[in-house]
């Protein structure tokens, strides 16, 4: 007969349980927004839509947690196609990462929803 093995988990802290300090919630505020304002610039890059894919995620995910029933997904599925799009431009056609007019329009408002939370 086998052994199980053990598992191992990791201690989690008190603080690992609360909310983001207020800080730590603007910091990733300005983080959020500034990648938005580099790509919409057009200097931005791969980055920066890892950035805006986070603050995609942390919005959806505060918003269920939110509302009792599912959110509306327009917002995150306008901003997830804007992400899309400008990286496949960037990385298949050589384009500038750069937002076109609409697609810096579905962030804004997923920033601005995001800033309520």
């Amino acid at each position: 007969m086998r052994k199980a093995k053990a598992t191992i988990r990791r201690h989690v802290n008190e603080s690992d349980l609360l909310p983001l300090a207020p800080a730590r919630v603007r910091a990733l505020s300005v983080q959020y927004h500034m990648a938005l304002a580099a790509l919409r610039g057009g200097y931005g890059s791969n980055a920066n839509i890892g950035v805006l894919t986070g603050a995609l995620y942390m919005a959806y995910v505060l918003e269920c947690n939110h509302n009792e029933t599912r959110p509306d997904p327009a917002i995150f599925r306008a901003a997830d196609s804007a992400l899309w799009n400008c990286h496949e431009r960037a990385t298949e056609h050589g384009a500038p990462w750069k937002l076109e007019r609409g697609e810096s329009d579905a962030l804004c408002a997923l920033l601005a929803l995001h800033d309520m939370q």
